[in-house]
């Protein structure tokens, strides 16, 4: 029904969704996190939150901080090369409109080469099932694909967390 996309209700549901998530990131992180000392490695053991992406962006932020010099060669040759191809990708896509569903994203591309392994695979895999389901039953996929799919992500990160808390409070 068009009433059910209405700006309004949409801003609302929006603020609902960002004023509870807030508020249970916030009590999530202070159950979970004593202090910042569980970020850390300690005495060359993994870390308790190894947060794997987020040593990524760690590493980032340290080579801003320390300079492009300091990398390795051939670290810097693959920066070349990743700004190369993500450089060939927009101008493909700009010159190419209408070969741009055959494109890979650039951002979804470097992303994929960021995080960790099992990542990206899963998107691998729910964009094959979603794809599987549009070829398929195209009314049920319009209908359901993004509810699922959020409902999935939003799944997996509520059993991560509360994983997390049994590793914490049971197995500590």
């Amino acid at each position: 029904r068009s009433s059910d996309l209405h700006p309004r209700r949409q801003y609302v549901a929006q603020l609902l969704g960002v004023l509870t998530g807030t508020v249970a990131s916030t009590l999530g992180y202070f159950i979970l996190v004593p202090n910042a000392s569980v970020f850390n490695s300690v005495d060359g053991a993994d870390p308790k939150f190894a947060a794997p992406a987020a040593q990524q962006w760690k590493a980032v932020a340290e080579l801003f901080k320390l300079g492009i010099h300091n990398l390795h060669p051939m670290a810097r040759e693959c920066i070349v090369i990743g700004i190369a191809v993500g450089a060939l990708f927009t101008i493909v896509e700009f010159y190419l409109p209408k070969h741009k569903k055959y494109l890979p994203s650039a951002t979804g591309f470097g992303l994929g080469l960021l995080l960790p392994f099992s990542v990206p695979l899963s998107f691998f895999i729910g964009a094959m099932i979603g794809w599987s389901i549009e070829k398929m039953r195209p009314k049920v996929a319009e209908r359901f694909i993004i509810p699922i799919a959020s409902g999935i992500i939003a799944g997996e990160s509520i059993i991560g967390v509360i994983v997390t808390a049994i590793n914490n409070f049971v197995f500590a």
